[in-house]
């Protein structure tokens, strides 16, 4: 029998254009695409262990920054806001989330 479920975690994996991703905080370095991919399915793996029902959001292959979805949708309890991001380049990632979203209900 496994353990509690706690909710729905909404995961998107890394796009191939992942190494152009915006940057603000530091230089560019560069980036394992392939890793990242590993990394993100390490992740929703131990989402769904730690009791959660995971909801893949189909990928968004034109928007680099678009693994980072908590940054375009926030849920609580039964509302879910869509987000307008500051960055014009990452709004292109709100519709599939918000598609994802509605189909959940």
């Amino acid at each position: 029998m496994g353990g509690p479920v706690y909710g729905t975690a909404l995961v998107r994996a890394p796009s191939s254009r992942l190494a152009e991703g915006i940057v603000t905080h530091r230089a560019r370095s560069p980036l394992d695409v392939a890793l990242a991919r590993e990394q993100h399915a390490a992740y929703a793996e131990a989402l769904a262990a730690a009791g959660w029902v995971i909801e893949p959001v189909p990928a968004a292959e034109d928007c680099p920054d678009s693994v980072f979805i908590e940054d375009t949708v926030v849920v609580v309890e039964d509302l879910a806001v869509l987000t307008r991001p500051g960055a014009v380049v990452r709004r292109a990632e709100v519709g599939g989330v918000a598609r994802a979203v509605a189909s959940l209900g």
